[in-house]
């Protein structure tokens, strides 16, 4: 976003940590146009009741290009009118003759609560004609809005499994199918998005066969500022659209201030927590200004522990996120529309276009993931053109302290595009198998992208595997269960695993479900769950049925799952070479195997016992970005990692316990063999001594071995390189998670200083967590200079000594350090000079 903005400022004074910058955004004026001819009188008249005269002048566009007949996507800013370009359209069908229908699909169930309500308050008398079909909607009332409603407002899921599957039952609402509106497109990206677009290409085949060669329905899709909103949008519905990103609504003015919590231990550069600092600093705004506030948080535990430290302080406040009964949502919906509630801390359930009043200020607990995500948190304040303040309160992980040092990557970065592939062909895979149980397919009919042989080729598979049968020319589904029930749109993999607890008369109750994949590290035997809050202990992973046992727990112990994970190269897609590295794209196999776990003390973190599991291996084929560095380049790290550190202080016995050692080993070391006096041999930890909270531990004799001089300087140095290559790899994985604006887990990273694949050279694999990949290790690779610059830029302005979780992650957590090291592999890295593409088959 090009900006006039002020010079990077910093406040040390500021009582609640450092405003690391702040800037704004000064007010801008609408353009206005009259309302068009081709809108009828009867709308007008409605409009003008809502106070509606004139319309933004891409409101104006848009509308002639649906009266036209052709598919758009609106991509403007938020508060900018989009809701108003499908509503129009909708109350004409509705106050018209005809028996036509609309179908709204929203990615919230709050979204479409707030959408039925604006609708019917414009026309109230058509009230029972706009209805809601969700898994809110009781079932006694299900029939009833089957028959009569002309529109439908739901949801991708519902969608997917309470309405294609038994789209017989809705045979007239989608033979009069006019409009099929899709909000908040830039949502569908990832896995998501991959799977919604196959449900669309679900209902378009339907629709094929209800309509016949009358094949006319309009798109019309609504997204917040995307780089790509066009090229996403016919990804998802498969159709050409016309994309409307002008936007020339007015604007408040608007302060935004980037907070930075107080270092509380400067020796670890940690940080206060910022839910903490989130709750001090809410507090202070309350008690300044009688106003609205909006706390976004990242997760459904953020939120409780957020609204408990707020009524703490003394603050009357709700929480919201999925979890809570329909009743309380609308309550507390309500409540934030009439400014009763003043305070409210959610998920992003309300970051989308919901008008929930005359908010005043908006923090948000760390950094959405996305610039979307981040201007539409910002613009849920200042809904009417009013001033409003955002708050970007930073944790100690590595994106959010980039962004504190560098906030002109929100301001002036061109919003990257979001990714999907609707072609993955595990997602393809299973929803050809719901289009199936939906309508048979013939022998030569193709699905989505594939080919018709390909698409041959998985039903004659289908046929053999016995969940379909060939008869006539067409394949059947030939199963009583729905494919639809174990496709999940929020996730890839194919099982599910509930996890069963028992209320207080001994019934068993699910509560909750969890990825296979996931439930290995997730909710293995001993694991501590957390559910809403509340803590589980598993007392068992049953991988047959598919169930974990959970008992409530109060727990003084968390469980983290120590995981094997190992990945092998394929075939190379894309190589460049440089003077230090080489870089790939590769695909890949993972293999990921769960080996024990730690429990660890839920204050300190402290590890308090280490417990084995023998879980079975799970393989993921997907595609990866790798570097791997050259060994000229290795030497060199190897040679200039050996500076000198701060000496350990080994504890008072240390003389005894060394002698000791060197006795126990025949005064010999134990990799070369030689043999020396005492004087000549030193004693090294096996596991650093940094890693443990006291001499006694860290002096275990099994943890202790006897090295000559030369040998000890050697595991020395690769030990230092191993903690600089993870923790370069480690800040390397959030800055990619930055630049591509995905999740953090779509990517994983693993740092392997002798990797076989590559001559026993160092190398970093940064691979898809999607099967099969959806682009984004291409667009690291695109984007490679770029984003090591990004992160050499984190590490190197971070304040710690030598690593902290704010830069490098998990290896400064612990203390073994790493710092120098990664920045030397950094340095590297970034004058590679990387050559021209090569593609190598």
């Amino acid at each position: 976003m090009a900006s006039n903005y002020p010079e990077h400022k910093s406040e040390k004074f500021y009582p609640l940590g450092e405003i690391s910058y702040s800037w704004t955004i000064p007010e801008k004026e609408a353009v206005y146009v009259p309302m068009p001819e081709f809108i009828s009188d009867n709308i007008k008249r409605t409009l003008s009741v809502q106070n509606i005269r004139f319309l933004y002048k891409h409101q104006l566009d848009a509308l002639k290009a649906i009266t036209s007949g052709k598919n758009i996507v609106i991509s403007t800013g938020t508060s900018s009118g989009k809701s108003l370009c499908y509503q129009i359209p909708i109350l004409e069908l509705l106050l018209s003759d005809s028996q036509s229908t609309a179908l709204l699909i929203f990615p919230t169930k709050a979204l479409a609560q707030d959408q039925r309500q604006s609708l019917v308050r414009m026309i109230p008398e058509k009230a029972s004609n706009i209805m809601i079909y969700d898994g809110d909607t009781p079932s006694y009332q299900r029939t009833a809005i089957r028959k009569t409603a002309r529109v439908i407002i739901t949801n991708p899921d519902m969608l997917h499994l309470g309405i294609l599957p038994y789209h017989v039952n809705w045979s007239h609402f989608l033979q009069q199918l006019q409009y099929i509106v899709i909000d908040e497109v830039h949502i569908y990206r990832g896995i998501f998005g991959s799977h919604t677009a196959n449900v669309f290409r679900r209902l378009d085949r339907i629709l094929h066969r209800y309509k016949s060669q009358i094949h006319n329905e309009q798109y019309i899709l609504c997204s917040a500022t995307l780089s790509n909103a066009r090229v996403l949008a016919e990804k998802l519905i498969g159709s050409p659209m016309e994309e409307f990103s002008e936007d020339t609504s007015g604007k408040g003015k608007r302060s935004i201030l980037f907070i930075n919590p107080p270092i509380v231990d400067d020796q670890l550069h940690l940080r206060a927590g910022s839910i903490h600092t989130s709750a001090r600093l809410s507090a202070d705004i309350l008690k300044k200004k009688d106003h609205q506030l909006l706390i976004f948080s990242q997760s459904r535990q953020s939120v409780e522990t957020a609204v408990r430290r707020l009524r703490d302080l003394g603050v009357e406040v709700n929480g919201y996120r999925s979890g809570y009964l329909p009743k309380e949502r609308r309550k507390i919906e309500q409540g934030l529309k009439q400014g009763e509630d003043r305070c409210v801390v959610a998920t992003n359930a309300l970051e989308l276009g919901m008008d929930i009043g005359e908010m005043d200020s908006v923090i948000s607990i760390g950094y959405p993931g996305s610039i979307a995500s981040f201007y539409q948190r910002m613009g849920r304040a200042g809904r009417n053109q009013q001033d409003s303040s955002f708050y970007l309160v930073g944790s100690q992980n590595p994106v959010d302290q980039y962004l504190m040092k560098h906030p002109e990557f929100i301001q002036d970065h061109t919003i990257e595009p979001a990714l999907i592939d609707p072609d993955n062909l595990l997602i393809l895979f299973q929803h050809l198998q719901c289009a199936l149980f939906e309508f048979p397919f013939s022998e030569g009919e193709s699905f989505g992208n594939l080919s018709i042989e390909a698409t041959r080729d998985i039903l004659d598979y289908l046929v053999s595997s016995g969940v379909a049968r060939k008869s006539g020319g067409q394949y059947f589904w030939f199963q009583s269960d729905l494919p639809q029930k174990v496709v999940s749109l929020r996730n890839s993999s194919l099982d599910q695993v509930n996890i069963i607890s028992e209320d207080l008369l001994g019934k068993k109750i699910r509560i909750g479900i969890v990825d296979r994949l996931s439930s290995y590290w997730m909710v293995h035997e001993g694991a501590i769950y957390f559910h809403n809050g509340e803590p589980y202990r598993i007392r068992s992973l049953d991988l047959e049925e598919n169930i974990a046992l959970a008992e409530k727990f109060n727990t003084w112990y968390t469980t983290d799952a120590i995981r094997n994970c190992q990945v092998t190269p394929g075939k190379i897609i894309e190589s460049r070479d440089g003077i230090h590295a080489t870089i790939y794209v590769a695909e890949v196999t993972v293999t990921d195997q769960v080996t024990g776990y730690r429990k660890r003390d839920i204050e300190t973190y402290q590890i308090l016992d280490q417990c084995p599991l023998s879980l079975p291996e799970e393989k993921l084929d997907t595609k990866s970005f790798l570097i791997v560095l050259k060994k000229e380049f290795q030497e060199y790290l190897v040679h200039e990692s050996l500076w000198n550190n701060e000496i350990n202080d080994y504890g008072r016995n240390w003389p005894i316990i060394r002698s000791k050692i060197i006795q126990r080993d025949q005064f010999s070391c134990q990799l070369c063999g030689i043999q020396a006096e005492e004087k000549f041999l030193q004693v090294h930890h096996i596991v650093p001594f940094r890693n443990f909270s006291n001499p006694d531990s860290a002096n275990q004799l099994e943890n202790l071995i006897t090295l000559c001089r030369n040998c000890h300087q050697r595991v020395e140095a690769a030990v230092k390189m191993r903690s600089g290559l993870s923790g370069f790899a480690s800040a390397l994985h959030h800055m990619a998670s930055l630049f591509l604006e995905c999740d953090l887990s779509d990517l994983n990273v693993i740092a392997d200083p002798e990797n076989a694949a590559f001559q026993g050279l160092p190398a970093i694999y940064i691979f898809e967590t999607i099967p099969g990949g959806i682009g984004l290790s291409q667009s690291i690779f695109q984007n490679t200079e770029k984003i090591i610059q990004a992160t050499l830029d984190l590490i190197t302005n971070c304040e710690c000594e030598d690593g902290c979780p704010g830069c490098i992650g998990p290896a400064g957590e612990i203390g073994i350090g790493g710092k120098k090291e990664a920045l030397a592999i950094g340095n590297g890295l970034s004058n590679s000079k990387y050559g021209e593409d090569s593609l190598l088959l």
